[in-house]
């Protein structure tokens, strides 16, 4: 399936609009329904389009199958993050950052694997070294269907029990905390790190969070098409596929160190 840059930029578009769309109406559902079920569900959803991608012989069933997938990973991330949370509670900052250190890991190690089957050029047919392709997606499907498969293993022999949140409980942690706030502000007497100003405008604040937004936005923005579409503007400038993958994977290995040094 031959398909231009053009048309690779609409499908991560449309990828993205449905990964915001599944974070936002699976992480309602997970207060509703079986959370374990649904985050087994949406790793099936994963594990099969991963196997569909490589062997996908239009662009509507390729665009189609993105949807899914997208769709798919935003409920994966929102589960993982509810999870972490809810199973440690202030305590999961720990568990929080080794996750989002996983996800950056996996900007290195993806191209890595990605390369043994990209070098090994076939001179039999076209048809030998699109098969190579079939490998790496096939190891990360394997992945997704092992998390799946332990999930519903979990559910059966050891079901999740989320916490009980009742409106009364809620009340009284939170009368607690002001109580807890007050004593302190009385107790204490040191200056205040913030000064308030009653005087300050509401408009102020609507643009701090309005600016700092749209840093937000743009920042992620460049990260995101630099990362994808890396390779593709290295093969541009007439780089080989194999050194392309390996940028890749330096830019990611940046990305990782950098983060956790700052954090």
């Amino acid at each position: 399936m031959q398909i231009d840059t053009a048309s690779i930029s609409i499908m991560f578009s449309v990828r993205s609009v449905f990964y915001s769309l599944g974070a936002v109406s699976l992480g309602c559902l997970f207060n509703k329904w079986n959370r374990q079920i649904l985050f087994a569900m949406c790793m099936l959803i994963i594990a099969i389009s991963f196997v569909l991608i490589p062997i996908i012989p239009k662009y509507d069933l390729f665009l189609k199958l993105a949807c899914a997938t997208g769709y798919a990973l935003g409920g994966v991330d929102t589960a993982a993050n509810v999870l972490i949370l809810e199973m440690w509670g202030k305590d999961s900052n720990a568990y929080l950052q080794a996750l989002h250190l996983c996800f950056a890991l996996g900007t290195v190690f993806g191209p890595l694997m990605c390369t043994p089957f990209i070098s090994q050029e076939s001179i039999s047919s076209q048809l030998q070294r699109e098969s190579k392709i079939l490998i790496p997606y096939a190891i990360t499907a394997a992945i997704a269907l092992l998390s799946a498969t332990m999930l519903f293993g979990f559910e059966v022999l050891k079901p999740y029990k989320p916490p009980k949140r009742s409106s009364t409980t809620i009340s009284s942690k939170q009368s607690a905390t002001k109580n807890r706030l007050r004593n302190d502000a009385i107790n204490s007497e040191s200056v205040p790190l913030i000064r308030t100003s009653q005087g300050t405008p509401q408009c102020y604040y609507f643009l701090v969070v309005t600016l700092a937004s749209l840093v937000i936005f743009m920042l992620l923005c460049g990260e995101h098409t630099f990362f994808i579409f890396l390779p593709t503007f290295l093969q541009k400038i007439k780089v080989e596929k194999i050194d392309s993958l390996f940028m890749s994977a330096v830019f990611g290995g940046s990305f990782t160190l950098f983060r956790f040094l700052i954090q």
